[in-house]
């Protein structure tokens, strides 16, 4: 099963009589939380767009995500990116807050 969006594939599964659905990119958030090293930039982008966080990288070497609620994060795009910046953007696409 499928979404018209290749970045939002389902992968289901059936435990009893409970259909789960889980897309490519929770999977990738649920990832970012359990283990928030060795990220690149790339992915975080990708978790953010699924999740309407808008980003913009203006030229410099820092992408700066925003959620819809005007609440801002600037991530270095060095490699790899470093844990505190995916945490920090796990709980900005969650909650809408960056502290």
């Amino acid at each position: 099963m499928a979404l018209d969006d290749e970045t939002h594939l389902l992968q289901c599964s059936v435990t009893g009589s409970i259909i789960l659905c889980v897309t490519r990119v929770e999977k990738t958030l649920d990832k970012m939380k359990a283990s928030p090293r060795d990220w690149r930039i790339e992915s975080l982008k990708s978790v953010a767009e699924a999740y309407n966080v808008a980003y913009r990288q203006p030229g410099g070497s820092h992408v700066i995500f925003r959620h819809p609620n005007g609440a801002m994060l600037s991530v270095p795009a060095h490699r790899p990116i470093k844990p505190v910046y995916v945490r920090k953007l796990v709980r900005l696409i969650e909650d809408g807050v960056t502290e």
